[in-house]
């Protein structure tokens, strides 16, 4: 192969990886095992449990744009892929999470309108919500 269709085809290759955005793959919040990333672009931000280095459980799925944490809860904000005009709600009580369980009803509530979270914060003294993307990536209105 010549000097120059090795570098068209690096051109090509570079333009294809950059145009699906794998390199902006990443990570935005953080806490313990619990986190926040996305892979691609910022709407498929999602709650995880990281197992190990390379596998996780989704526990609340995209788009999340906000979270909070303190000893007890983490809380999180999201608008559903499916239907962004809806903002929803979920509470994760730290201590009855168990990433061994298929289901973990006790540990997550959700989703809960606002209305809903806003008396359960009031309540349990939840974590304040603070940003993890634009949620302008979440309603698709960048």
């Amino acid at each position: 192969m010549n000097m120059i269709a090795r570098i068209t085809l690096f051109a090509i290759a570079a333009t294809a990886i950059s145009g699906c955005d794998l390199l902006d793959s990443g990570l935005r919040w953080k806490s313990g095992k619990f986190e926040i990333g996305w892979k691609n672009i910022h709407s498929d931000s999602s709650l995880i449990y990281r197992l190990d280095a390379t596998n996780t459980i989704n526990i609340v799925t995209a788009c999340v744009f906000a979270a909070g944490v303190n000893d007890q809860y983490i809380v999180v904000e999201q608008h559903p892929l499916s239907n962004p005009a809806t903002l929803n709600y979920y509470v994760l009580a730290k201590a009855l999470y168990d990433p061994e369980q298929r289901s973990n009803d006790e540990a997550l509530a959700g989703p809960l309108t606002e209305d809903a979270y806003r008396e359960m914060s009031t309540r349990l003294a939840l974590p304040k919500l603070e940003s993890v993307i634009p949620e302008s990536e979440c309603r698709g209105t960048v």
